[in-house]
């Protein structure tokens, strides 16, 4: 939108206002900054800065107010927020037209009033987007693009530019070798902070006259919006003077770079350059410098030290102090080098009063550093040197720590395997090995297999193998990539003997092998006296071997490898073909039985009994696979039971030594729970015979950490399966017999006549 503002034209040289109108798009409590040109009589024009209206939350900031200009010739200000401006087209009151990115500065511009782009006659050249041109000649300054012939007439299209930038010695040795950061920047309005600032700040300007056009004169603003450097476009060829107007005390113009053919001489700020033509672009530099002889700068501090906290996450570096400076600039860079001072990747650019300076890093990153003292009220960039420009890497310390050192199972038999496993953490570095090791505790001994390679990777275990009875300790020792940090971890093990079994004063036969670990001490026998005064005779088969010796089988050493005439079975068809006539098993029809259900139900007589006063039952299990019997207390009570199934025995079973009596002849297996057992005295009496395996019964785990309790039996097993001994008492083994066999001759005496044998020989003798 452009907005008209209209009022009387009295004379040229009476004061012409141009309005640049500016909307901008604001944020909440700011507000718009936009310039305007006031020209005065011919040949002056002045520019300021001034503040539209707050805009609020949002919209577009205007202003409809003809530009003051009434002593706009003074020092500049612009807006709180430097913001960007777009500056769009202006209406003055005479309706002439100033378009496109005027800079607030003469030409482009409204200028000399009779040269007035789109004067109030007919347009007589055109000057492209359709700006009109009132005369012809290279008089005419003010078109934005070369002049183009239009409707009334031809037109000079030509003209040149000069451009150029103020640069400041530095170094202070008379050649411009200083780098763009020592471009001056005119900082009246605004620092950018990357150029050099003159020292008091300085609205510097560059007036010109054309020596060979009268009139033909301006001045170039050297504004330069953080872009230091300056360019103008004329149109009258000649003999220009370029001053450098404003320059502040202490500082001179010592020399100009130029690419005039013609050439330039410098006299005092003036540069006189030959004949400037059209169709040229010249280049005008201004070398300043300044008048009071530089310092000698800070020397390099010494005495560097870099410090690593031990956590390797910090680090301190000092020096020893600079005589001359009040405070110190280190810079820390951290790799990538050229990305130099990148908060965000770690780097650090900080000043110090004190010679040191302390910071958090990245362990195991390196880094680079410098430091430069700085002289008093010395502004940026200080003149001391910087230095070591060193590098350093703060390395984590290694450690490690072997967190756990397991054992699964923790208690094994000789010849059982464990599994030993190890955790280990590692920091500033990794675990190159972990090595396993053993040793008595106080005794035992393994064997270790299964190390893992060297450099190890996780998890870290080895196998060990029982090999004598005893405690043993297991060390994971692990070794870091250094190859010298170390740490350790242990665990127990136990290994126990082998589970093995006894009798007491009994006889065993076997037309297989015979086996019993018995510990290898002269305390332990594997048939020992009892009340008889005589162990029994064990026996195995004629093609069975054995493991007892004479020094170990009794005290007596009595063992015989013999068979046994196996034609005749004494199973439970033939103790169920036994069954006296005229007596009827009681049929137990429970399953489980509970708790003395036979001693419960023994007084009913329902023609169960035969005449020597035993009580026959029997059962099929039902529609079970196995008959429970849970735990009987029988005392003198005579139980003949004939089960057509295999059986579970869940409870205790006992009688009273010399009166009672008790039976159980299974069709299938025996088992024994491993809850049976435990407490000195018989867990089961009585006589059991299997036609399949009689099995002792386990708790033990698969890790080996549940252990059993030893199983006696006061009595006769039979078994023409196997008799499976699974009984494990762990460390108990070492001086118990996980299974007991004891003889019960009462239940010899007591065995009834109905089930057993006579064969009986005559022989007259003589005498």
């Amino acid at each position: 939108m452009i907005n008209k503002i209209i009022f009387p034209i009295v004379f040229f040289f009476m004061a012409i206002s141009y309005l640049f109108v500016i909307p901008k798009d604001v944020s909440a409590g700011y507000s718009c900054g936009g310039s305007y040109n006031c020209c005065f009589g011919l040949n002056t024009c002045c520019w300021a800065w001034f503040v539209y209206p707050n805009c609020g939350d949002g919209g577009v900031c205007w202003n409809y107010e003809i530009a003051p200009c009434a002593g706009v010739c003074q020092p500049p200000y612009s807006c709180s927020l430097v913001q960007e401006q777009t500056r769009q087209n202006c209406q003055n009151a005479g309706g002439w037209v100033c378009t496109g990115g005027m800079q607030p500065e003469p030409g482009p511009g409204c200028y000399e009033t009779t040269n007035y782009c789109g004067g109030g006659g007919g347009c007589e050249f055109m000057c492209g987007d359709g700006i009109c041109c009132a005369t012809d000649g290279e008089t005419i300054d003010n078109c934005q693009v070369d002049c183009d012939t239009g409707g009334g007439g031809g037109g000079d299209p030509d003209s040149f530019t000069v451009s150029g930038f103020i640069g400041f010695d530095a170094n202070d040795d008379g050649v411009w070798n200083d780098g763009d950061a020592n471009k001056v920047e005119d900082t009246y309005q605004s620092d950018c902070g990357a150029f050099y600032n003159l020292s008091p700040a300085a609205d510097l300007r560059i007036s010109w006259i054309n020596n060979s056009v009268g009139g033909d004169l301006g001045e170039i603003n050297y504004h330069t919006d953080c872009a230091p450097s300056y360019s103008k476009t004329y149109q009258n060829d000649g003999e220009y003077d370029f001053t450098l107007n404003n320059l502040p005390a202490g500082y001179s113009v010592y020399a100009i770079d130029h690419n005039v053919a013609a050439g330039c001489t410098l006299v005092g700020n003036t540069a006189t350059c030959g004949q400037l033509s059209d169709n040229n672009a010249y280049t005008i530099n201004f070398f300043i410098k300044s008048n009071t002889p530089p310092a000698t700068p800070l020397p390099c501090p010494t005495g560097f030290n870099v410090s690593c906290a031990p956590s390797g996450n910090q680090v301190t570096i000092s020096w020893n102090n600079l005589t001359g400076a009040v405070s110190y600039f280190l810079r820390l860079n951290k790799i990538p080098y050229d990305d130099w001072y990148n908060p965000g990747g770690g780097d650090f650019a900080l000043e110090s009063v004190n010679p040191s300076q302390t910071h958090d890093i990245t362990a195991g990153s390196e880094y680079k550093y410098d430091v430069q003292g700085r002289k008093p009220g010395e502004p940026w960039p200080y003149s001391g040197a910087r230095c070591p420009y060193a590098t350093f890497t703060c390395i984590e310390p290694r450690s490690c720590n072997v967190t756990s050192v397991s054992a699964n199972p923790s208690s094994i038999a000789i010849g059982e395997q464990s599994s030993i496993g190890a955790s280990v953490t590692a920091q500033g570095g990794t675990i190159n090995s972990v090595n396993f090791t053993s040793s008595p505790n106080p005794d035992g001994s393994v064997t270790l297999s299964g190390q893992n390679p060297d450099p190890a990777p996780a998890p870290y275990g080895v196998t060990a193998t029982g090999v004598t009875a005893g405690g043993v300790t297991i060390t994971a020792t692990a070794t870091m990539d250094d190859l010298i940090t170390t740490c350790t971890g242990n665990t127990s093990l136990t290994i126990s003997r082998q589970a093995w079994w006894q009798v007491i004063d009994a006889d065993v036969s076997t037309n297989g092998s015979l086996i019993s670990l018995v510990p290898p001490s002269a305390s332990y026998y594997f048939d020992v006296l009892g009340s008889g005064g005589y162990p029994g005779i064990p026996a195995y088969g004629l093609g069975g071997s054995t493991n007892l010796t004479t020094t170990n089988v009794s005290e007596e050493g009595w063992l015989a490898q013999s068979g046994y005439n196996a034609s005749k079975r004494y199973d439970y068809n033939y103790f169920h073909s036994a069954i006296p006539s005229g007596v009827t098993p009681e049929v137990i029809g429970v399953n489980p039985m509970p708790d003395n259900y036979i001693a419960d139900n023994y007084d009913d007589d329902i023609g169960n009994i035969d005449s020597q006063g035993y009580h026959w039952y029997e059962s099929d299990g039902g529609s079970m696979d196995y008959l429970t019997i849970n735990s009987e207390s029988l005392t003198n009570k005579k139980v003949i039971l004939l089960v057509n199934n295999s059986v579970n025995l869940t409870g205790q079973i006992n009688l009273t030594r010399g009166l009672g009596f008790f039976l159980l002849a299974s069709s299938g297996n025996i088992a024994v729970d491993p809850g049976v057992g435990g407490g000195g005295t018989p867990n089961l009496e009585g006589i059991f015979v299997s036609d399949g395996e009689f099995q002792t019964g386990t708790e033990t785990d698969g890790s080996r950490n549940i252990f059993d309790s030893q199983l006696r039996v006061r009595g006769t097993v039979a078994s023409y399966g196997t008799i499976r001994l699974q009984r494990n008492l762990g460390s108990g083994n070492d001086t118990t017999p996980a299974q007991l066999f004891e003889l019960a001759p009462d239940l010899i005496l007591h065995f009834p006549n109905a089930l057993g044998t006579r064969n009986m020989n005559w022989q007259e003798v003589a005498p």
